[in-house]
């Protein structure tokens, strides 16, 4: 098709379709790109005569959405509806620097692989359920990091190729085949060329597809409890979600209230993840373990935090891991509950960090200190306290709780 349907003369589009409900705009404007013969980047260069961000959906300035407006006669805002502004107090916070907060904005990541780049995670999910009855288009909700289920399939989203594992980007620069319908080129894997929708739908457990329902219930409110606003909730679900990822191999307190949290384990190594930032970039199959826990800790609030609370020791440092940055709705219930930590941490943080010879721990007495000769092994600690006859039994077990080591021999063989 000649580029002269798309110049500034000529006020409508020659070929228009509407956006589907609930509809990305990088979606839409795929469809319309190539109802026009031409790729989405071509047809977006043409039309706003200028270069387009990749991630359209994010970054669509208001110029372009005016451009958009005048061409296919939808109003501003009804195109403004399917950018991730939409989301705008439920996920991201009022307009100052002009900036979306991305805590839960799902970003593409492209990698090498040979002489080009690879789209390595898409930024967007999909349904290969919904494509296969014929739904084929991509929702707003499937870029925000709280989806993991399609509600009406009732099977996990997909955010990679199920053949080749790659993600695929609605803007990458893939030529349009003559044979090609648009569904199938929007069903088609950018890297493989197979069609994603071919693949065995997997159902979730039961309560993930309740949390599912949930957190959309509540991302459309305006108040998720008297006080706190639905953009203050998922602030909140999103630090504790990655407090407990972050935090889930500690050994100190923090870590001890990460496991008492986490219901679901996660099924993997943890090499797989072990260079992973933050709870955000965990894959779909994984990261709705941190979530649920995070929200089953949110849910009949502040109870069921504190019930897990009143069995952790934590000092200083994990009081400001958990308490960081966070809401005064959520700090007040349970700053008064932390149980300060009878040990110095610093010498279990020194013993494993830092291996020495001798390392002098805190005894019961401040100003008495020991010597102790340092061991490679988990039960140093207690074998200190053991040896030098300054702990008793409920001490002993305070520590486990906090640490998670085992005793080197039974409490009930020494204290008879």
């Amino acid at each position: 098709m000649s580029f002269e349907v798309l110049n500034k003369q000529r006020k409508l589009l020659p070929v228009i379709c509407k956006p589907y409900p609930n509809e990305i705009l990088s979606s839409w404007l795929t469809r319309l790109a190539f109802k026009h013969g031409l790729k989405t980047t071509t047809f977006c260069q043409m039309l706003f005569q200028n270069n387009v961000s990749i991630d359209v959906d994010r970054n669509a300035t208001d110029i372009e959405l005016k451009v958009l407006s005048e061409r296919t006669e939808l109003s501003i805002e009804e195109i403004r509806q399917m950018t991730l502004w939409s989301f705008q107090n439920q996920f991201i916070g009022p307009v100052q620097e002009k900036a979306i907060k991305d805590d839960w904005l799902l970003m593409g990541k492209r990698i090498n692989f040979g002489s080009r780049k690879v789209m390595a995670d898409s930024g967007i999910l999909f349904c290969p359920g919904c494509f296969r009855k014929g739904q084929i288009h991509f929702k707003k909700e499937w870029r925000i990091g709280i989806s993991f289920v399609c509600e009406s399939c009732a099977c996990y989203l997909l955010e990679r190729c199920p053949h080749c594992h790659c993600g695929s980007w609605l803007f990458d620069d893939i030529p349009l085949k003559a044979d090609q319908s648009l569904d199938e080129y929007l069903i088609t894997c950018h890297n493989c060329g197979r069609n994603v929708s071919e693949h065995k739908l997997e159902r979730p457990p039961e309560p993930v597809i309740i949390m599912q329902r949930e957190l959309y219930r509540i991302s459309k409110e305006q108040i998720w409890m008297p006080g706190i606003s639905v953009l203050s909730y998922f602030k909140v679900l999103y630090e504790l979600a990655d407090v407990l990822f972050c935090n889930r191999q500690s050994m100190f307190g923090i870590g001890n209230f990460a496991r008492c949290a986490m219901k679901a384990h996660p099924d993997y190594t943890d090499q797989v993840v072990q260079k992973i930032p933050a709870v955000k970039f965990v894959p779909v199959k994984w990261r709705w373990k941190y979530v649920i826990a995070a929200y089953q800790l949110l849910k009949g609030w502040p109870n069921g935090c504190q019930r897990i609370l009143k069995r952790c020791y934590l000092d200083d440092d994990d009081c400001s891991r958990l308490l960081s940055n966070q809401p005064d709705w959520f700090t007040q219930p349970i700053v008064e509950l932390l149980r300060p930590c009878p040990w110095d941490n610093a010498f279990q943080k020194t013993r494993i960090s830092q291996p020495t010879d001798h390392i002098t721990p805190i005894t019961s007495n401040d100003e008495e200190r020991i010597l102790y000769d340092y061991e490679h092994n988990d039960n140093c600690f207690y074998d200190h306290l053991l040896n030098d006859a300054t702990g008793t039994a409920d001490v002993i077990e305070g520590i486990y709780r906090l640490y998670g080591f085992k005793p080197s021999v039974e409490l009930d063989e020494v204290y008879q």
